[in-house]
C-alpha cells in the first residue's frame, strides 16, 4: 500500500471533554483543498483500536489528539487507558508483522504530559516515523488547535512542498514550516511550548 498525500486525524479525546479536534482540523484542511479524514475513538475503545488507528493507514501526515505522560499516551479519559512503547512494539510484532510501519510519515501530537525525548527516539526506532511535533508540558485545547491549524495551513497550502518526493526534502519543509508556525503563534499571543524531533542520517535532531 502506497502513502497518500492526505492527513489522518486520530481523535482520542472524549466528546464530554469538549476538546475534540476532529470537529475542526479535518474540515479546515479540506478548505485548503487537501484530503483529510478523522478516526474518532469512543470511550470504550481498546488498546488495539488505538494502536490500529495510529499504525495502520496510508496518509503521509498523521495527527494524534489524546492525553499523555512522559512515557506515552492516554485515551478513554485523562488517566484512562495507557499506551507505551512496549505496547506499540508488541502490536507491530504480532499484528502488523512488518518493520517500521510509519516510515516516511510525519506525526503531530496534541497531548499534555511532555513525553521524554527517549520516548520519541524509541517511537522512531520501532515505527520509522520521520518527524514528530508535540507539546512540551501542559497545553490547552484552544492553544493546540490554533498552533496546528496554523502549521497545517502553512505546510499544505503550498503545493510545491506537498509534491516533493524525497523524504529528506519533506523533512526540510516540515522543519521550516514548524519554525514559521511557531513564530506566528507566539506573535499572536500563544503561550504553549512545542518540540520538533526529526531524524537525519540516522541521528535525532531536536528544535524547541
Amino acid at each position: 500500500m502506497g502513502i497518500k498525500r492526505s492527513v489522518t486525524l486520530i481523535d482520542a479525546i472524549l466528546a464530554k471533554e469538549e476538546g475534540q479536534e476532529s470537529n475542526i482540523l479535518p474540515e479546515f484542511i479540506k478548505m485548503i483543498g487537501f484530503e483529510a479524514n478523522a478516526k474518532v475513538l469512543s470511550g470504550n475503545s481498546s488498546k488495539q483500536d488505538f494502536m490500529e488507528a495510529l499504525l495502520n493507514g496510508d496518509s503521509r501526515f498523521l495527527h494524534l489528539s489524546c492525553h499523555g505522560d512522559k512515557d506515552g499516551f492516554y485515551f478513554n479519559g485523562q488517566r484512562g487507558t495507557h499506551v507505551g512503547i512496549r505496547d506499540l512494539e508488541n502490536h507491530i510484532r504480532l499484528k502488523i508483522q512488518k518493520p517500521s510501519p510509519l516510515r516516511g510519515r510525519f506525526l503531530t501530537v496534541s497531548a499534555c504530559g511532555d513525553p521524554k525525548v527517549e520516548f520519541w527516539e524509541n517511537l522512531h526506532e520501532i515505527t520509522g516515523i520521520s518527524c514528530v511535533i508535540a507539546p512540551m508540558g501542559k497545553v490547552d485545547f484552544d492553544e493546540s488547535s490554533f498552533f496546528y491549524t496554523s502549521f497545517y495551513f502553512a505546510l499544505l497550502r503550498h503545493r510545491y512542498s506537498c509534491n516533493r518526493r524525497d523524504t529528506s526534502e519533506r523533512i526540510i519543509d516540515y522543519v521550516d514550516t514548524f519554525q514559521k508556525a511557531k513564530s506566528a503563534y507566539l506573535a499572536l499571543g500563544g503561550y504553549g511550548a512545542f518540540r520538533l524531533c526529526f531524524w537525519w542520517d540516522g541521528m535525532m535532531k531536536e528544535i524547541i
